[in-house]
């Protein structure tokens, strides 16, 4: 029997899908358009059951041209579907090296700005190139209290840099920016709440770091040196050490640790569990915020989070479970809703002490009078003996990156370097490739898809622009007709200014307002609900005062912790509701100025794309770029509910009761107790009221841009028209001229089918 042969073929630096079966390209409506436009890990899980209802087989062959870590995603669904699992796809593609590309566009560019085309080479032009290409990506690293946070970002590092003494726990945001540099030292910048610098050092000490974050003035600290594990070749990465959950003395910045945990945010999330002490309530409301992100269900959201669970040296071998225990912590992540984890264990400390303590040595170097060194050494010894340590066989690693960690693990075995084999037991160097794979999967294609678009569309408007001057030139009759099309141009824009008008005001009834409030109304009972369960205390019982305050600090850290949930839940509603109407209306302007051109003749003499003359770009309102636009303002409710001056007098409730002749207790009913956290309900109410006034804001505020933007367009078209015009009006139709302009065609296409090489995969 001769099996179906599909070939799925994704090029990731352009966001491109083809689908060819038995030598056909899959037709219009097919499953194609779903997934054309998207990148290949939103919906690859599900292409083994999809591709099969398309084609009416259950079994067929699959050749995948692209990238190896794409089809190493292509495999993985397979591998993990229920009916596909005996399908074997195969890779038909050729390696490529993100670099190349990369430096290939950067030279590209540079030959663009030398044309002679103006529109190429503008200093905004030029500066949002070089945004892009020297651009950073982010990895947050977020734990709760004790679970050696510290440790695995100096392990990382290689040095012992960032606090991690008990006492200091982090209380600040630090960012740590790779640069490539040779030395081993880091320059920082000590930041105020307003942004202010508010000191400066060269080759910072660990000490000298420590004060910084010990100072209740700092907000931010920048640092900038080398991250050994990667390079700045491709993208730089910055590692952001975030204060915890419970642990931070600016609530903002709390807020930001929650913020980079939500299905909208793009970091990558290094989320550290402590081995020993697994499951605390510091981490139940921040893992159900990871699993609420996770509900996506597509690879990409999954792949975004690496679980490293730490201290996994503190279990004894041949006593402790560890491969059941990293088990133990899947089921716990998976009763939060978080399917499929990556999880990694690894002993940070392990891999800082072989980092530091031997960053010059051999183990045979070790001094045995040393304890430090002498502890070291016996750490070694168990570790490369015993394999419930090698800690590198539980990571859930791609075949081409585990292949990194086995080669380097057989070369250290063959060369008897006790020192390597100790650090790639420890499990860091796995936790190392699995962020490179993420950086290398997404953020570099992501950049260079980045870099073409910012001169793609304006390359574009010039081919179009220099071929119909063209077409001008050689063709008498198309010149004639010119200028009565370019007049039905300008009433048609006339008309389609008075639509426009027309549909932002049919939009009312689907509001921004409505649709914030249909949602908000849900999330209110949710957090009242919440806010019951933290307050209820048992009726007629009596709390002595001690006992009264330590009850009181926690439920006021858990109503912090709610009213923050609620603040960016409620932002998630406005902001996806926002991006819909965004997407409305430029839907409804690609559509009315598509109809403006379709019938602008009655022959097709003169073919005119209204899109790329203008440069719109529809791709350029996502979500991603309108961020300032909805969140110009913040909101400020909430973050205080618990020691509002208005309300907050918790120990004048307290009664005094004899309990003997010498002595008198103070106490407070649990009645009165429940009531100092009533108010906590009013305030929800008032924050959704105000999620409602800001909903109106946006919507003004959105309207009027878009109105702006869309005028914007249509005089850039009308100029564009009207210079086509006047310029066919005066030109002598010489062969110089015509030579020129054919000359200027050559050259565009040129840069096109150059660009198309580099991106060709």
């Amino acid at each position: 029997m001769i099996l179906l042969k599909i070939e799925l073929k994704y090029n990731p630096y352009k966001v491109e899908t083809e689908i060819v079966v038995n030598g056909k390209a899959l037709k219009p409506g097919s499953f194609l358009n779903e997934v054309e436009n998207k990148r290949l890990q939103e919906w690859v899980e599900s292409f083994p059951k999809e591709i099969s209802e398309e084609v009416g087989v259950e079994d067929y062959s699959l050749d995948f041209y692209g990238t190896q870590l794409d089809f190493d995603d292509v495999v993985y669904a397979f591998e993990h579907s229920e009916k596909f699992k005996a399908i074997k796809p195969v890779y038909c593609g050729q390696e490529v090296r993100d670099s190349d590309k990369i430096e290939q566009i950067k030279e590209l560019f540079e030959e663009v700005k030398a044309g002679e085309f103006e529109e190429l080479k503008t200093p905004e032009l030029v500066k949002t190139f070089e945004d892009v290409y020297s651009n950073t990506f982010e990895a947050s690293v977020v734990a709760t209290m004790s679970a050696g946070k510290s440790t695995l970002i100096n392990a990382l590092l290689g040095q012992d840099l960032m606090p991690s003494k008990q006492e200091a726990c982090t209380a600040i945001i630090t960012k740590i920016e790779d640069d490539d540099r040779d030395t081993r030292y880091f320059d920082a910048k000590k930041y105020s709440e307003e942004g202010e610098v508010l000191d400066a050092i060269e080759t910072i000490s660990p000490d000298e770091l420590q004060n910084w974050n010990e100072d209740s003035s700092t907000s931010k600290v920048e640092l900038i040196g080398n991250i050994p594990f990667v390079s700045t070749e491709n993208t730089k990465l910055v590692l952001v050490d975030t204060p915890g959950p419970n642990n931070s003395r600016n609530e903002n910045h709390a807020k930001k640790t929650y913020e980079s945990l939500g299905k909208s945010s793009k970091t990558l999330i290094i989320y550290i569990l402590n081995a020993s002490q697994l499951k605390t309530n510091d981490d139940e409301r921040t893992l159900r915020r990871i699993a609420d992100s996770m509900k996506v269900g597509d690879k990409k959201s999954r792949d975004r989070y690496i679980f490293v669970v730490n201290k996994l040296d503190q279990y004894k071998p041949g006593k402790d479970d560890i491969a059941g225990s990293l088990k133990g912590v899947k089921e716990y992540l998976e009763d939060f809703g978080i399917v499929d984890p990556n999880i990694f264990g690894v002993s940070a400390q392990n891999a800082l002490e072989i980092r530091t303590l031997m960053k010059d040595k051999s183990y045979e170097d070790l001094d045995e009078e040393d304890l430090d060194e002498e502890d070291l050494r016996l750490k070694i010894r168990r570790v490369n003996r015993y394999e419930d340590y090698h800690f590198e066989k539980y990571a859930p690693l791609i075949p081409s990156h585990q292949k990194n960690i086995q080669s380097r693990l057989k070369k250290a075995e063959v060369g008897k370097d006790k020192k390597e084999e100790a650090l790639i037991h420890s499990g860091i160097p796995s936790v190392e490739e699995a962020i490179k794979l993420y950086v290398n999967k997404y953020a570099v294609p992501q950049k260079i898809k980045t870099m073409v678009d910012t001169f793609h569309g304006t390359l574009d408007s010039l081919k179009v622009r220099e071929k119909l001057e063209g077409s001008l030139r050689n063709n008498e009759i198309k010149r004639e007709e010119l200028d009565y099309h370019i007049k039905l141009v300008e009433q048609k824009i006339e008309d389609k200014t008075d639509k426009k008008e027309k549909f932002s005001s049919s939009l009312s009834d689907e509001s921004l307002i409505n649709l914030v409030e249909k949602h908000s109304e849900n999330l209110i009972n949710e957090a009242s609900k919440e806010l019951d369960t933290i307050t209820a205390f048992t009726k007629g019982e009596k709390y002595e005062e001690k006992e009264a305050r330590v009850k009181y600090d926690l439920v006021k850290t858990k109503i912090k912790k709610l009213i923050v949930d609620m603040e960016l839940k409620a932002e998630e509603v406005l902001t996806d509701n926002v991006n819909k109407r965004v997407e409305e209306l430029v839907a409804y302007y690609e559509s009315i100025t598509k109809d403006l051109f379709e019938n602008s003749g009655e022959s097709e003499k003169l073919i005119i794309d209204p899109f790329k003359l203008s440069g719109f770009n529809a791709t350029s309102y996502s979500k991603d770029n309108l961020t300032k636009l909805i969140q110009e303002e913040d909101i400020v409710i909430g973050t205080n509910i618990v020691s509002n001056s208005t309300w907050y007098k918790p120990w004048t409730w307290f009664s005094e009761r004899e309990v003997d002749v010498t002595e008198t207790r103070t106490y407070i009913d649990a009645g009165d107790f429940m009531m100092l956290f009533s108010p906590a309900t009013t305030e929800i109410h008032i924050f959704f009221k105000k999620m409602s006034t800001r909903a109106k804001r946006n919507q003004e505020k959105i309207d009027d841009y878009f109105d702006k933007e869309f005028d914007r367009f249509d005089k850039q078209l009308h100029q564009v028209l009207t210079d086509l015009k006047d310029k066919t009006a005066t030109m002598n139709n010489t062969e110089l001229d015509i030579k020129k302009n054919q000359e200027q065609i050559v050259w565009l296409n040129g840069i096109s089918e150059k660009l198309d090489e580099i991106l060709a995969i």
